[in-house]
């Protein structure tokens, strides 16, 4: 216990140093430093990878993403993350054709895995502590109120306030801090909605803290329950809003809420105009899609913006819709929803954080095209979910 409190001590005194005190470039170090261990520790260790050139190569891989956040070298992120991508299919294929008869193929995708899913979500901490405006100091801090007890229920109601009051905070701090903000964080980030929520989660934590698993998986339903009618009447709400509520004025919030043509910088639009463009195609090229830049081939002739050719659907399933059709679409769907499944029917706290990984990425696509960092990640995530149960497991030839 003496050794725990002193190293917990001596710790969060770094980690102010490191923030506030010392340059960039010690944190990032530190940071490099534990993505190459956690990359060991969670393939090594486990004995996830048995295969040491894998591993070895999972390690190098690791250590050049987070030198590829190093703010003192004039690097490109998705540039990093491609070569390493690269890197890591070319040497993990040479790797698998030198011990074919003996390395699964969930090695590889646990290679991946831990080369590159493992850090950035370490490195998350940097690119957070490297936002502009010096928010990210702060921010990073935010998990340090996240005390170590055995149920993560307990702990969130505190994250929730600690978060309230930092915000608060920068309100004071920060002269010009409505100013970085959208309309609809201004509207989130007032004190008449902030000190509620602090309040709230300060109680929430001190009565839940000596609670009994019976009663903390009791409010998790309830929890769940109203998140999920939550959500539900959000969507009812969006619907009247854009249709019998459409000439309602709802001030700054009126550019998030309705959905004009304008929205999300001109992709309410664009989303209409592809549909537009699927709904002409012939039944065959409808089930099969177009191909891939189709939509800048078409636009070649129809031309959206009269400045600039559109090239992507800012929605991944509108994107697919066109390059793949109906039944490229609907499989690619599958795909997901059976991972979803899977992980549903596996359980375990790994096989929901994939899930959550999943889940994540697939509400973002709705609203973004997809990038080489990200949809690698995603694919990464689908591959080590389907290499949780052993008894599937393929060896390679």
């Amino acid at each position: 216990m003496k050794a725990r409190v002193l190293f917990g001590v001596f710790g969060f005194i770094f980690v102010l140093l490191a923030l506030y005190v010392f340059p960039p470039i010690v944190l990032e170090a530190v940071v490099a430093a534990l993505c190459v261990i956690a990359t060991c520790e969670v393939l090594g260790s486990t004995k996830l990878v048995h295969n040491r050139l894998e591993l070895l190569l999972a390690m190098l891989v690791s250590l050049g993403l987070a030198v590829g956040h190093f703010t003192v070298l004039p690097l490109d992120l998705t540039d990093v993350m491609q070569d390493l991508v690269l890197v890591m299919l070319v040497g993990s294929f040479a790797i698998e054709l030198k011990f074919h008869d003996s390395m699964k193929v969930s090695q590889v995708a646990w290679g991946f895995f831990g080369a590159l899913l493992v850090p950035y979500l370490l490195l998350s901490l940097l690119r957070i502590f490297q936002m502009h405006y010096h928010h990210g100091s702060f921010i990073v801090l935010l998990p340090l109120l996240a005390k170590k007890e055995p149920d993560a229920l307990r702990r969130y109601p505190l994250l929730l306030a600690g978060t309230a009051l930092s915000v608060l905070a920068y309100r004071a701090v920060v002269y010009d801090f409505g100013k970085r903000l959208s309309s609809l964080g201004r509207h989130f980030s007032e004190p008449a909605v902030m000190l509620p929520l602090a309040v709230l989660g300060a109680a929430a934590y001190f009565l839940l803290r000596k609670r009994e698993n019976k009663m903390l998986l009791l409010v998790r339903k309830i929890y769940a329950y109203i998140l999920l009618g939550a959500a539900v009447l959000a969507a009812v709400v969006l619907v009247l809003l854009n249709t019998v509520w459409s000439a309602v004025p709802l001030g700054g919030m009126d550019d998030w809420l309705h959905f004009s043509d304008a929205w999300g910088t001109d992709r309410v639009g664009v989303w209409k105009y592809c549909l537009s463009l699927f709904g002409d195609f012939p039944f065959g090229k409808k089930l099969v899609g177009g191909g891939c830049g189709v939509l800048a081939a078409l636009d070649v002739q129809h031309r959206y913006f009269p400045d600039a050719i559109l090239d992507a659907a800012h929605c991944e399933y509108i994107q697919l819709l066109l390059n793949w059709g109906v039944l490229g679409l609907g499989a690619y769907l599958a795909w997901i929803v059976l991972a979803l499944r899977r992980a549903w029917k596996k359980g375990g706290a790994l096989a929901f954080a994939l899930a959550a990984g999943l889940l994540g990425y697939g509400v973002q696509a709705l609203v973004n095209i997809a990038q080489a960092p990200g949809i690698s990640l995603f694919f990464v995530l689908l591959a080590v979910l389907r290499g949780q149960n052993d008894a599937e497991e393929l060896t390679c030839g």
